[in-house]
Protein backbone atom coordinates (compact mmCIF):
# COMPACT_ATOMS: atom_id res chain seq x y z
CA UNK A 1 0.00 0.00 0.00
CA UNK A 2 2.60 2.44 0.82
CA UNK A 3 4.25 1.23 -2.88
CA UNK A 4 1.06 2.14 -4.43
CA UNK A 5 0.67 5.64 -2.44
CA UNK A 6 4.54 6.89 -3.16
CA UNK A 7 3.86 6.33 -7.13
CA UNK A 8 0.29 7.80 -7.22
CA UNK A 9 1.94 10.74 -5.06
CA UNK A 10 4.44 10.88 -7.76
CA UNK A 11 2.63 11.18 -10.39
CA UNK A 12 0.43 14.03 -9.14
CA UNK A 13 3.16 16.04 -7.99
CA UNK A 14 4.82 15.65 -11.86
CA UNK A 15 1.39 16.48 -13.56
CA UNK A 16 0.45 19.43 -10.78
CA UNK A 17 3.66 20.95 -11.42
CA UNK A 18 3.97 20.87 -14.64
CA UNK A 19 0.40 21.98 -15.91
CA UNK A 20 1.10 25.12 -13.84
CA UNK A 21 4.27 25.80 -15.58
CA UNK A 22 2.56 25.68 -18.90
CA UNK A 23 1.56 29.22 -20.09
CA UNK A 24 -1.83 28.91 -21.37
CA UNK A 25 -2.43 28.49 -17.27
CA UNK A 26 -0.86 31.34 -16.19
CA UNK A 27 0.11 33.39 -19.77
CA UNK A 28 -3.29 34.64 -20.50
CA UNK A 29 -3.24 36.83 -16.78
CA UNK A 30 0.02 38.34 -17.66
CA UNK A 31 -0.99 39.14 -21.09
CA UNK A 32 -4.64 40.75 -19.65
CA UNK A 33 -1.90 42.85 -16.61
CA UNK A 34 -0.14 44.00 -19.93
CA UNK A 35 -3.26 45.09 -21.96
CA UNK A 36 -5.44 45.80 -19.55
CA UNK A 37 -2.94 47.96 -17.19
CA UNK A 38 -4.09 45.66 -14.34
CA UNK A 39 -1.72 46.55 -11.16
CA UNK A 40 0.04 42.86 -10.17
CA UNK A 41 -2.33 42.87 -7.26
CA UNK A 42 -5.81 42.56 -8.59
CA UNK A 43 -3.84 40.58 -11.26
CA UNK A 44 -2.78 38.31 -8.74
CA UNK A 45 -6.24 38.08 -7.33
CA UNK A 46 -7.85 37.55 -10.45
CA UNK A 47 -5.35 34.66 -10.71
CA UNK A 48 -6.38 33.33 -6.98
CA UNK A 49 -9.91 33.36 -7.89
CA UNK A 50 -9.89 31.44 -10.97
CA UNK A 51 -6.93 28.94 -9.93
CA UNK A 52 -9.60 28.01 -7.12
CA UNK A 53 -12.22 27.59 -9.37
CA UNK A 54 -9.87 25.37 -11.63
CA UNK A 55 -8.73 23.25 -8.43
CA UNK A 56 -12.51 22.53 -7.39
CA UNK A 57 -13.52 21.29 -10.60
CA UNK A 58 -10.31 19.30 -11.09
CA UNK A 59 -11.06 17.91 -7.55
CA UNK A 60 -15.02 17.44 -8.54
CA UNK A 61 -14.13 15.06 -11.41
CA UNK A 62 -11.10 13.67 -9.42
CA UNK A 63 -13.79 12.43 -7.35
CA UNK A 64 -16.65 11.08 -9.58
CA UNK A 65 -12.89 9.00 -10.90
CA UNK A 66 -12.66 7.76 -7.46
CA UNK A 67 -16.05 6.40 -7.63
CA UNK A 68 -15.58 4.70 -11.06
CA UNK A 69 -12.59 3.16 -9.32
CA UNK A 70 -14.66 1.87 -6.60
CA UNK A 71 -17.53 0.46 -8.68
CA UNK A 72 -14.73 -1.38 -10.87
CA UNK A 73 -12.87 -2.73 -7.42
CA UNK A 74 -16.27 -4.30 -6.45
CA UNK A 75 -17.05 -5.63 -9.52
CA UNK A 76 -13.85 -7.07 -10.64
CA UNK A 77 -12.24 -8.22 -7.65
CA UNK A 78 -9.01 -9.01 -8.18
CA UNK A 79 -8.78 -8.62 -11.46
CA UNK A 80 -9.75 -4.65 -10.62
CA UNK A 81 -5.99 -3.34 -9.60
CA UNK A 82 -3.98 -5.33 -13.05
CA UNK A 83 -6.65 -3.66 -14.95
CA UNK A 84 -6.24 0.04 -13.70
CA UNK A 85 -2.84 -0.15 -14.90
CA UNK A 86 -3.90 -1.47 -18.09
CA UNK A 87 -6.01 1.72 -18.45
CA UNK A 88 -4.27 4.12 -16.96
CA UNK A 89 -1.32 2.76 -19.74
CA UNK A 90 -4.49 3.04 -22.51
CA UNK A 91 -4.95 6.88 -21.07
CA UNK A 92 -0.82 7.57 -21.52
CA UNK A 93 -0.78 6.12 -24.69
CA UNK A 94 -3.70 8.34 -26.07
CA UNK A 95 -2.57 11.28 -24.31
CA UNK A 96 0.83 11.16 -26.67
CA UNK A 97 -1.17 10.08 -29.85
CA UNK A 98 -3.25 13.52 -29.25
CA UNK A 99 -0.12 15.22 -28.36
CA UNK A 100 0.78 14.87 -31.87
CA UNK A 101 -2.49 15.65 -33.72
CA UNK A 102 -3.48 18.57 -31.74
CA UNK A 103 -1.06 21.38 -31.99
CA UNK A 104 -0.32 24.54 -29.16
CA UNK A 105 -3.01 26.49 -28.13
CA UNK A 106 -2.29 30.25 -28.23
CA UNK A 107 -3.83 32.88 -26.70
CA UNK A 108 -4.23 36.08 -28.79
CA UNK A 109 -5.49 38.90 -26.25
CA UNK A 110 -4.29 42.13 -27.70
CA UNK A 111 -7.09 44.54 -27.65
CA UNK A 112 -8.31 46.20 -24.77
CA UNK A 113 -11.58 44.52 -22.88
CA UNK A 114 -14.19 45.96 -20.47
CA UNK A 115 -12.78 45.22 -17.05
CA UNK A 116 -15.72 43.10 -16.09
CA UNK A 117 -15.41 40.82 -19.00
CA UNK A 118 -11.73 40.70 -18.64
CA UNK A 119 -11.84 39.75 -14.91
CA UNK A 120 -14.92 36.97 -15.69
CA UNK A 121 -13.66 36.14 -18.89
CA UNK A 122 -10.17 34.68 -17.57
CA UNK A 123 -12.19 33.10 -14.10
CA UNK A 124 -14.71 31.49 -16.21
CA UNK A 125 -12.05 30.11 -18.76
CA UNK A 126 -9.67 28.58 -16.29
CA UNK A 127 -12.47 26.79 -14.10
CA UNK A 128 -13.76 25.06 -16.59
CA UNK A 129 -10.75 24.01 -18.33
CA UNK A 130 -9.84 21.23 -15.86
CA UNK A 131 -6.83 19.15 -16.02
CA UNK A 132 -8.10 16.14 -17.20
CA UNK A 133 -4.77 14.04 -17.29
CA UNK A 134 -4.94 13.64 -13.18
CA UNK A 135 -7.94 11.84 -13.36
CA UNK A 136 -6.90 8.77 -14.56
CA UNK A 137 -4.55 9.13 -11.32
CA UNK A 138 -7.33 9.17 -9.11
CA UNK A 139 -9.28 6.94 -10.59
CA UNK A 140 -6.28 4.14 -9.97
CA UNK A 141 -6.29 5.58 -6.52
CA UNK A 142 -9.39 3.74 -4.78
CA UNK A 143 -7.39 0.95 -3.28
CA UNK A 144 -5.47 3.23 -1.08
CA UNK A 145 -8.46 4.56 0.85
CA UNK A 146 -9.96 7.92 1.23
CA UNK A 147 -7.64 9.18 3.66
CA UNK A 148 -4.80 8.93 1.09
CA UNK A 149 -7.07 10.13 -1.33
CA UNK A 150 -7.62 13.39 0.72
CA UNK A 151 -4.30 13.89 0.82
CA UNK A 152 -3.48 13.48 -2.53
CA UNK A 153 -6.39 15.74 -3.38
CA UNK A 154 -4.80 18.69 -0.61
CA UNK A 155 -1.42 18.07 -2.53
CA UNK A 156 -2.57 18.48 -6.27
CA UNK A 157 -5.02 21.59 -4.76
CA UNK A 158 -1.89 23.28 -2.83
CA UNK A 159 0.71 22.46 -5.80
CA UNK A 160 -1.59 24.23 -8.49
CA UNK A 161 -2.26 27.31 -6.35
CA UNK A 162 0.84 28.12 -5.81
CA UNK A 163 2.11 26.91 -8.82
CA UNK A 164 -0.10 29.65 -11.05
CA UNK A 165 0.71 32.14 -8.80
CA UNK A 166 4.29 31.94 -8.81
CA UNK A 167 4.64 31.40 -12.62
CA UNK A 168 2.47 34.41 -13.35
CA UNK A 169 4.06 36.58 -10.02
CA UNK A 170 7.58 35.73 -11.57
CA UNK A 171 6.39 36.65 -15.24
CA UNK A 172 5.29 40.20 -14.26
CA UNK A 173 8.13 41.03 -12.41
CA UNK A 174 10.88 39.69 -14.61
CA UNK A 175 9.86 36.66 -17.32
CA UNK A 176 7.67 39.90 -19.33
CA UNK A 177 10.79 39.70 -21.93
CA UNK A 178 11.17 36.35 -22.50
CA UNK A 179 9.52 34.93 -24.89
CA UNK A 180 7.58 31.36 -24.01
CA UNK A 181 7.27 28.68 -26.62
CA UNK A 182 5.93 25.51 -24.47
CA UNK A 183 3.28 24.47 -25.99
CA UNK A 184 0.24 22.05 -25.22
CA UNK A 185 1.57 19.70 -27.04
CA UNK A 186 4.31 19.12 -24.85
CA UNK A 187 2.55 18.90 -21.96
CA UNK A 188 0.16 16.37 -22.94
CA UNK A 189 3.26 14.31 -24.40
CA UNK A 190 5.06 13.95 -20.76
CA UNK A 191 1.67 13.86 -18.66
CA UNK A 192 0.76 10.35 -21.04
CA UNK A 193 4.91 9.50 -20.15
CA UNK A 194 3.81 10.09 -16.33
CA UNK A 195 0.56 7.90 -16.94
CA UNK A 196 1.81 5.01 -18.29
CA UNK A 197 4.89 4.97 -16.08
CA UNK A 198 2.53 4.98 -13.39
CA UNK A 199 0.42 2.16 -14.99
CA UNK A 200 3.21 0.07 -15.45
CA UNK A 201 4.35 0.69 -11.41
CA UNK A 202 0.67 0.01 -10.31
CA UNK A 203 0.98 -3.57 -12.80
CA UNK A 204 4.41 -4.49 -11.30
CA UNK A 205 3.60 -3.56 -7.37
CA UNK A 206 1.94 -6.76 -7.12
CA UNK A 207 5.62 -8.57 -7.64
CA UNK A 208 7.42 -6.41 -5.48
CA UNK A 209 10.68 -8.66 -5.93
CA UNK A 210 10.70 -7.13 -9.61
CA UNK A 211 10.41 -3.71 -8.18
CA UNK A 212 13.42 -4.24 -5.60
CA UNK A 213 15.43 -5.43 -8.30
CA UNK A 214 14.69 -2.33 -10.73
CA UNK A 215 14.44 0.18 -7.75
CA UNK A 216 17.41 -0.95 -5.23
CA UNK A 217 20.06 -0.28 -8.66
CA UNK A 218 18.05 2.73 -9.90
CA UNK A 219 18.12 4.56 -6.32
CA UNK A 220 22.24 3.83 -6.06
CA UNK A 221 22.86 5.16 -9.77
CA UNK A 222 20.92 8.25 -9.19
CA UNK A 223 22.50 9.18 -5.77
CA UNK A 224 25.89 8.26 -7.63
CA UNK A 225 24.83 10.99 -10.31
CA UNK A 226 23.43 13.54 -7.64
CA UNK A 227 27.27 13.43 -5.88
CA UNK A 228 28.57 14.01 -9.19
CA UNK A 229 26.05 16.74 -9.96
CA UNK A 230 26.81 18.69 -6.72
CA UNK A 231 30.67 18.96 -7.40
CA UNK A 232 31.03 19.35 -10.71
CA UNK A 233 28.15 22.56 -10.62
CA UNK A 234 29.91 25.09 -9.32
CA UNK A 235 32.63 24.71 -11.48
CA UNK A 236 30.52 24.57 -14.72
CA UNK A 237 28.45 27.64 -13.59
CA UNK A 238 31.94 29.33 -13.29
CA UNK A 239 32.95 28.04 -16.90
CA UNK A 240 30.42 29.03 -18.83
CA UNK A 241 30.67 32.38 -16.79
CA UNK A 242 34.16 32.42 -18.53
CA UNK A 243 32.90 31.28 -21.55
CA UNK A 244 30.95 34.27 -22.09
CA UNK A 245 33.34 36.64 -21.05
CA UNK A 246 35.75 35.13 -23.86
CA UNK A 247 33.11 35.77 -26.36
CA UNK A 248 33.23 39.20 -25.61
CA UNK A 249 36.88 39.89 -26.17
CA UNK A 250 37.22 36.96 -28.82
CA UNK A 251 36.17 37.75 -32.13
CA UNK A 252 36.35 35.22 -35.48
CA UNK A 253 38.32 38.46 -37.24
CA UNK A 254 41.11 39.12 -34.25
CA UNK A 255 41.73 35.25 -34.83
CA UNK A 256 41.91 35.10 -38.24
CA UNK A 257 44.54 37.90 -38.60
CA UNK A 258 46.74 35.76 -36.01
CA UNK A 259 46.63 32.97 -38.47
CA UNK A 260 48.12 33.90 -41.84
CA UNK A 261 50.82 33.08 -43.88
CA UNK A 262 53.51 32.41 -41.34
CA UNK A 263 53.58 28.95 -40.90
CA UNK A 264 54.71 28.15 -38.03
CA UNK A 265 53.75 31.18 -35.70
CA UNK A 266 50.21 30.70 -36.68
CA UNK A 267 50.12 27.27 -35.87
CA UNK A 268 51.04 28.23 -32.59
CA UNK A 269 48.59 30.72 -32.25
CA UNK A 270 45.94 28.77 -33.59
CA UNK A 271 46.38 25.86 -31.19
CA UNK A 272 46.44 28.21 -27.86
CA UNK A 273 43.46 30.38 -29.77
CA UNK A 274 41.56 26.78 -29.83
CA UNK A 275 42.32 25.82 -25.97
CA UNK A 276 39.84 28.24 -24.12
CA UNK A 277 36.66 27.99 -26.62
CA UNK A 278 33.74 25.77 -25.95
CA UNK A 279 33.09 24.57 -28.93
CA UNK A 280 32.22 20.72 -30.22
CA UNK A 281 33.92 18.64 -32.50
CA UNK A 282 30.64 19.03 -34.98
CA UNK A 283 30.31 22.70 -34.70
CA UNK A 284 33.94 23.49 -34.49
CA UNK A 285 34.76 22.36 -38.29
CA UNK A 286 32.09 24.60 -39.76
CA UNK A 287 34.28 27.74 -37.77
CA UNK A 288 37.61 26.52 -39.30
CA UNK A 289 36.48 26.38 -42.24
CA UNK A 290 35.34 30.06 -42.13
CA UNK A 291 39.03 30.96 -40.57
CA UNK A 292 40.64 28.87 -43.72
CA UNK A 293 38.44 31.52 -45.78
CA UNK A 294 39.16 34.40 -44.28
CA UNK A 295 42.97 33.85 -44.43
CA UNK A 296 44.45 31.19 -42.46
CA UNK A 297 47.34 28.76 -43.15
CA UNK A 298 46.40 25.10 -43.96
CA UNK A 299 48.32 24.35 -40.59
CA UNK A 300 46.79 27.00 -38.48
CA UNK A 301 43.44 25.37 -39.35
CA UNK A 302 44.33 21.97 -38.55
CA UNK A 303 45.41 23.07 -35.28
CA UNK A 304 42.60 24.84 -34.85
CA UNK A 305 40.09 22.17 -35.76
CA UNK A 306 42.08 19.77 -32.75
CA UNK A 307 42.69 21.88 -30.07
CA UNK A 308 39.50 23.57 -30.06
CA UNK A 309 37.25 20.74 -29.28
CA UNK A 310 39.64 18.67 -26.47
CA UNK A 311 39.02 21.30 -24.42
CA UNK A 312 37.24 24.65 -23.09
CA UNK A 313 36.94 26.78 -20.03
CA UNK A 314 33.78 25.13 -19.10
CA UNK A 315 35.51 21.47 -18.91
CA UNK A 316 38.69 22.38 -17.54
CA UNK A 317 37.27 24.33 -14.80
CA UNK A 318 34.70 20.37 -14.70
CA UNK A 319 38.41 18.57 -14.74
CA UNK A 320 39.34 20.17 -11.88
CA UNK A 321 36.10 19.56 -9.70
CA UNK A 322 35.94 16.18 -10.28
CA UNK A 323 39.75 14.98 -10.77
CA UNK A 324 42.48 16.82 -9.99
CA UNK A 325 45.09 19.65 -10.66
CA UNK A 326 48.03 17.23 -12.39
CA UNK A 327 45.16 16.54 -15.23
CA UNK A 328 43.50 19.90 -15.04
CA UNK A 329 46.90 21.08 -16.10
CA UNK A 330 47.73 17.93 -18.61
CA UNK A 331 44.34 18.72 -20.20
CA UNK A 332 45.35 22.05 -22.23
CA UNK A 333 48.72 21.05 -22.25
CA UNK A 334 48.32 17.97 -24.02
CA UNK A 335 45.34 19.86 -26.47
CA UNK A 336 47.86 22.19 -27.61
CA UNK A 337 50.61 19.67 -28.38
CA UNK A 338 48.22 18.11 -30.14
CA UNK A 339 47.16 20.56 -32.14
CA UNK A 340 50.36 22.62 -32.52
CA UNK A 341 51.82 18.59 -34.31
CA UNK A 342 48.92 18.66 -36.58
CA UNK A 343 49.21 21.85 -37.39
CA UNK A 344 52.93 21.42 -38.48
CA UNK A 345 52.06 17.64 -40.07
CA UNK A 346 49.27 19.42 -42.04
CA UNK A 347 52.44 22.22 -42.86
CA UNK A 348 55.21 19.59 -43.57
CA UNK A 349 53.63 16.98 -45.91
CA UNK A 350 51.21 19.38 -47.83
CA UNK A 351 53.10 22.32 -48.65
CA UNK A 352 50.76 23.40 -51.15
CA UNK A 353 48.43 25.90 -50.45
CA UNK A 354 45.29 25.06 -52.38
CA UNK A 355 42.64 27.08 -53.49
CA UNK A 356 39.58 26.60 -51.32
CA UNK A 357 37.35 24.98 -53.23
CA UNK A 358 34.28 25.56 -54.26
CA UNK A 359 31.71 23.77 -51.82
CA UNK A 360 33.76 25.22 -48.55
CA UNK A 361 33.58 28.55 -50.77
CA UNK A 362 29.88 28.19 -50.71
CA UNK A 363 29.52 27.75 -47.09
CA UNK A 364 27.88 30.35 -45.00
CA UNK A 365 25.58 30.49 -41.97
CA UNK A 366 26.89 27.46 -40.14
CA UNK A 367 29.74 28.42 -38.57
CA UNK A 368 29.51 28.92 -34.84
CA UNK A 369 29.37 32.80 -34.19
CA UNK A 370 32.49 34.14 -32.45
CA UNK A 371 32.91 37.64 -30.79
CA UNK A 372 29.72 40.01 -30.37
CA UNK A 373 27.85 40.63 -33.77
CA UNK A 374 26.50 44.31 -34.23
CA UNK A 375 22.72 43.79 -33.92
CA UNK A 376 23.87 43.45 -30.20
CA UNK A 377 24.75 46.86 -30.02
CA UNK A 378 28.39 48.49 -29.07
CA UNK A 379 27.69 49.72 -25.55
CA UNK A 380 29.88 48.17 -22.59
CA UNK A 381 26.66 46.47 -21.02
CA UNK A 382 25.48 45.57 -24.41
CA UNK A 383 28.68 43.22 -24.83
CA UNK A 384 28.10 42.02 -21.19
CA UNK A 385 24.72 40.96 -21.88
CA UNK A 386 25.11 39.37 -24.61
CA UNK A 387 28.47 37.61 -23.90
CA UNK A 388 25.95 36.23 -20.88
CA UNK A 389 23.37 35.00 -23.14
CA UNK A 390 25.69 33.25 -25.18
CA UNK A 391 27.12 31.35 -21.96
CA UNK A 392 23.93 30.65 -19.59
CA UNK A 393 21.75 30.22 -23.07
CA UNK A 394 23.54 29.07 -25.91
CA UNK A 395 26.43 27.21 -24.63
CA UNK A 396 24.57 25.63 -22.00
CA UNK A 397 21.81 24.56 -24.89
CA UNK A 398 24.91 23.01 -26.76
CA UNK A 399 26.29 20.83 -23.55
CA UNK A 400 22.89 20.41 -21.17
CA UNK A 401 21.69 17.39 -22.74
CA UNK A 402 25.47 15.64 -23.32
CA UNK A 403 26.06 16.74 -19.99
CA UNK A 404 23.20 14.85 -18.09
CA UNK A 405 24.26 12.21 -20.15
CA UNK A 406 27.76 11.89 -19.27
CA UNK A 407 26.55 12.30 -15.51
CA UNK A 408 24.19 9.73 -15.55
CA UNK A 409 27.00 7.19 -17.64
CA UNK A 410 29.34 7.88 -14.94
CA UNK A 411 26.80 7.33 -11.97
CA UNK A 412 26.35 3.86 -13.55
CA UNK A 413 30.33 3.32 -13.60
CA UNK A 414 30.70 4.28 -10.41
CA UNK A 415 27.35 2.27 -8.76
CA UNK A 416 27.28 -0.68 -10.97
CA UNK A 417 31.04 -1.34 -11.85
CA UNK A 418 33.23 -3.10 -8.96
CA UNK A 419 36.41 -1.77 -7.92
CA UNK A 420 38.51 -4.32 -9.76
CA UNK A 421 36.51 -4.66 -12.39
CA UNK A 422 38.76 -2.44 -14.89
CA UNK A 423 41.81 -3.66 -13.44
CA UNK A 424 41.27 -7.36 -13.63
CA UNK A 425 40.04 -7.53 -17.12
CA UNK A 426 42.06 -4.32 -18.95
CA UNK A 427 44.75 -3.52 -16.54
CA UNK A 428 45.92 0.33 -16.33
CA UNK A 429 48.98 0.28 -18.97
CA UNK A 430 48.84 0.25 -22.96
CA UNK A 431 45.77 -2.00 -22.99
CA UNK A 432 43.38 0.22 -20.95
CA UNK A 433 45.17 3.32 -23.10
CA UNK A 434 44.29 1.39 -26.66
CA UNK A 435 40.92 0.51 -25.38
CA UNK A 436 39.84 4.11 -24.63
CA UNK A 437 41.42 5.14 -27.73
CA UNK A 438 38.85 2.84 -29.53
CA UNK A 439 36.20 3.72 -27.75
CA UNK A 440 37.07 7.23 -27.63
CA UNK A 441 37.73 7.91 -31.93
CA UNK A 442 33.87 7.10 -33.08
CA UNK A 443 32.03 8.12 -29.85
CA UNK A 444 30.42 11.44 -30.15
CA UNK A 445 30.67 13.09 -26.50
CA UNK A 446 31.32 17.06 -26.03
CA UNK A 447 34.56 17.98 -23.54
CA UNK A 448 32.31 18.57 -20.57
CA UNK A 449 30.23 15.13 -20.69
CA UNK A 450 33.31 13.28 -21.32
CA UNK A 451 34.85 14.44 -17.94
CA UNK A 452 32.75 13.16 -15.52
CA UNK A 453 32.81 9.54 -17.14
CA UNK A 454 36.30 9.93 -16.87
CA UNK A 455 37.02 10.42 -13.53
CA UNK A 456 34.19 7.62 -12.42
CA UNK A 457 36.13 5.19 -14.69
CA UNK A 458 39.27 6.68 -12.48
CA UNK A 459 37.82 5.75 -9.52
CA UNK A 460 37.68 2.75 -10.46
CA UNK A 461 40.87 1.63 -11.13
CA UNK A 462 41.98 3.17 -14.89
CA UNK A 463 45.33 5.02 -15.18
CA UNK A 464 45.24 8.66 -15.41
CA UNK A 465 46.88 7.87 -19.10
CA UNK A 466 44.11 5.96 -19.79
CA UNK A 467 41.46 8.50 -18.76
CA UNK A 468 43.45 11.14 -20.42
CA UNK A 469 43.24 9.09 -23.77
CA UNK A 470 39.21 8.99 -23.27
CA UNK A 471 39.48 12.79 -22.68
CA UNK A 472 40.90 13.81 -25.58
CA UNK A 473 39.80 12.03 -27.87
CA UNK A 474 35.91 11.17 -26.94
CA UNK A 475 35.54 15.49 -27.46
CA UNK A 476 38.01 15.56 -30.34
CA UNK A 477 36.91 12.85 -32.70
CA UNK A 478 33.78 11.12 -33.67
CA UNK A 479 32.36 9.28 -36.85
CA UNK A 480 30.16 12.47 -38.07
CA UNK A 481 33.51 15.05 -37.64
CA UNK A 482 35.97 12.51 -39.20
CA UNK A 483 33.37 12.53 -42.71
CA UNK A 484 32.96 16.20 -42.33
CA UNK A 485 36.98 16.91 -42.19
CA UNK A 486 37.30 14.45 -45.23
CA UNK A 487 34.79 16.12 -47.37
CA UNK A 488 35.88 19.43 -46.88
CA UNK A 489 39.70 18.96 -46.16
CA UNK A 490 40.44 16.50 -47.88
CA UNK A 491 41.40 13.21 -47.53
CA UNK A 492 45.00 13.24 -46.60
CA UNK A 493 44.01 15.91 -43.90
CA UNK A 494 41.94 13.37 -42.25
CA UNK A 495 44.45 11.11 -42.08
CA UNK A 496 47.00 13.81 -40.36
CA UNK A 497 43.70 14.84 -38.37
CA UNK A 498 43.36 11.32 -36.76
CA UNK A 499 46.89 10.94 -36.70
CA UNK A 500 48.24 13.40 -34.58
CA UNK A 501 45.46 13.30 -32.17
CA UNK A 502 45.81 9.21 -31.33
CA UNK A 503 49.25 9.32 -31.32
CA UNK A 504 50.02 12.62 -29.14
CA UNK A 505 47.39 11.52 -26.80
CA UNK A 506 48.69 7.87 -26.16
CA UNK A 507 52.04 9.88 -25.66
CA UNK A 508 51.01 12.15 -23.09
CA UNK A 509 48.75 9.24 -21.51
CA UNK A 510 52.14 7.35 -21.09
CA UNK A 511 53.88 10.59 -19.68
CA UNK A 512 51.15 11.45 -17.33
CA UNK A 513 51.05 7.81 -16.04
CA UNK A 514 54.80 8.07 -15.22
CA UNK A 515 54.46 11.07 -13.55
CA UNK A 516 51.87 10.07 -11.25
CA UNK A 517 54.13 6.65 -10.49
CA UNK A 518 57.04 9.38 -10.33
CA UNK A 519 55.50 11.28 -7.70
CA UNK A 520 54.32 8.85 -6.16
CA UNK A 521 50.53 9.41 -6.33
CA UNK A 522 47.95 7.34 -5.69
CA UNK A 523 44.93 8.58 -8.32
CA UNK A 524 42.37 6.83 -6.68
CA UNK A 525 43.25 9.01 -3.64
CA UNK A 526 43.27 12.17 -4.77
CA UNK A 527 40.24 11.68 -7.19
CA UNK A 528 37.65 15.07 -6.68
CA UNK A 529 39.60 15.89 -3.52
CA UNK A 530 40.46 19.33 -5.01
CA UNK A 531 36.23 20.30 -5.34
CA UNK A 532 35.78 20.15 -1.97
CA UNK A 533 36.91 23.43 -1.08
CA UNK A 534 33.05 24.30 -2.48
CA UNK A 535 30.83 24.63 0.90
CA UNK A 536 28.13 21.92 0.68
CA UNK A 537 25.61 24.40 0.58
CA UNK A 538 26.90 26.28 -2.43
CA UNK A 539 26.97 23.04 -4.08
CA UNK A 540 23.16 22.33 -3.41
CA UNK A 541 22.43 26.09 -4.32
CA UNK A 542 24.58 26.04 -7.81
CA UNK A 543 23.26 22.34 -8.43
CA UNK A 544 19.67 23.68 -8.07
CA UNK A 545 20.30 26.47 -10.56
CA UNK A 546 22.43 24.79 -13.17
CA UNK A 547 19.10 21.81 -13.00
CA UNK A 548 16.71 24.92 -13.64
CA UNK A 549 19.00 26.76 -16.25
CA UNK A 550 18.86 23.59 -18.22
CA UNK A 551 15.32 22.62 -18.25
CA UNK A 552 14.31 26.19 -18.65
CA UNK A 553 17.00 26.33 -22.17
CA UNK A 554 16.26 22.97 -23.42
CA UNK A 555 12.52 23.60 -23.43
CA UNK A 556 12.97 26.91 -25.01
CA UNK A 557 11.65 29.11 -22.09
CA UNK A 558 15.30 30.93 -22.69
CA UNK A 559 15.86 31.97 -26.09
CA UNK A 560 19.35 31.45 -27.73
CA UNK A 561 20.77 35.56 -28.45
Amino acid sequence: MQLKFMSLLTAVLSISLLHTVMPNHWLPFVMMWKTQKWTKKKTLSVCAIASIGHVVVTILLAMAAVWLGSELLKRAGDFAEPLAGWILITFGIIYIILSFLKGAHEHHINERLTDKVAVYGLILMLTFSPCEAVLPIFFASTPIGWKLIIVLSSIFAVFTFAGMLTMTYLSMIKLEEIKISISERLEKLISGAVVIVLGTALLLIPHEEILLKIGVPLSGILKESWHILLEASPYILFGLFISGIIEIFISKEKIARHLGPNKFKSVIYAALFGIPLPLCSCSVVPTAISLRKQGASKGATMAFLISTPETGVDSIAITYALMDPIITFFRPITSFITGTVGGIMENIFLTKEEKIPAHIERMHGHEEELGVPESAGHGFFARIKYGMKYAFVDLTDDIALWLVLGIVAAGVITYLIPDTFIIDYFGSGWKAMFMMLIIGVPLYICASASTPIAAALIAKGISPGAALVFLMTGPATNTATIIMVTKFLGKKSAVIYLLSITACTLLMGFVLDYLYQFCGINPRAVIGKAGEIIPHSLEIASSIALILLMVLVKTNTLKRP
